[in-house]
């Protein structure tokens, strides 16, 4: 049962890679699938070189089969599902070679394969480019004719990616893609922030402090209009108070009598006498001027 197993596997793999005799190497894709070069009935084989080499019939030789030992009358093998619907067949009567000439996007001898068919991309897929010829589209990480050359980079905090078949890591956050991830740097936006964060704080204190000064000085180069507005101010709440214990006032004279209000108010005589006596003066002055 294991033996036909590891049979069957090597059969598959078989169909879509070549084995060459000395077993050496494995070829990545079939090259008589895309080109057949045997004539006269010649079996296209890869050989070690992975290139395409013909077995002829005996009656025929020659690195392509084209050389006939003996003479041979031919038929015409060419019929309407020679070539799969996909090209055109010819047939040299001479030579009694017959030949497939596919249509955009088929190949092989008789144009039974697809250009995709034949095409093993290991790790992408199979492109056609304008129906003449297919490309393996890699995925990502992968680069090579078949996609089989892979990123071997360690990125410790990120994946590993080729550009132009460089080998690059792209880091998570703020690992240095240098390091291979490893190693984290702090970001220019995080010190740009401290920074004005820092010249906040210095600021405030220096315009309060500036602000003080001026106004220090301000008061200080006018502190005797400073004054004399103060005294005025009181001056007028005083003569207010004057004003209003006239109308309590009961009587004019030179003792010492307190008339007692119900807010409990009290108003000296003789403090009135003299502030009257003053303001009698000053308007008999301004009424001689």
């Amino acid at each position: 049962m294991e033996m036909s197993t590891a049979k069957l596997l090597i059969f598959s793999l078989s169909f879509i890679a070549c084995f060459p005799v000395n077993e050496t190497a494995i070829c990545t894709y079939n090259v008589c699938s895309f080109h057949d070069p045997c004539k006269n009935g010649g079996t296209c084989k890869p050989n070690s070189e992975c290139k395409a080499a013909c077995i002829c019939p005996p009656e025929v030789d020659g690195k392509h089969c084209q050389h006939r030992k003996s003479p041979k009358r031919c038929t015409n093998e060419c019929t309407p599902d020679t070539c799969h619907n996909h090209g055109n067949c010819t047939f040299d009567t001479e030579s009694c070679n017959m030949e497939c000439k596919c249509e955009s996007g088929y190949t092989g001898k008789k144009c039974n394969h697809e250009m995709c068919d034949a095409m093993v991309c290991v790790h992408g897929s199979c492109k056609k480019i304008n129906n003449v010829r297919s490309k393996c589209q890699c995925d990502d990480g992968w680069i090579g004719e078949t996609c089989n050359i892979g990123c071997t980079r360690n990125c410790l905090h990120g994946e590993c990616f080729l550009h132009r078949g460089e080998e690059i890591c792209a880091c998570e956050g703020h690992y240095k893609p240098d390091s291979n991830c490893t190693e984290e740097e702090i970001p220019p936006t995080t010190v740009e922030e401290w920074d004005k964060r820092y010249l906040g704080f210095l600021a405030i204190p220096l315009l309060l402090s500036f602000v003080l000064a001026v106004s220090v000085y301000v008061m200080w180069r006018y502190r005797f209009t400073f004054i004399l507005k103060i005294i005025y101010t009181f001056q007028n709440y005083e003569d207010h108070d004057l004003s209003s214990a006239q109308g309590f006032n009961m009587g004019v004279g030179t003792s010492n009598v307190s008339y007692n209000t119900s807010m409990g108010i009290s108003f000296h005589t003789q403090r009135f006498n003299r502030t009257m006596d003053r303001r009698t003066e000053s308007h008999s002055i301004k009424q001689v001027n």
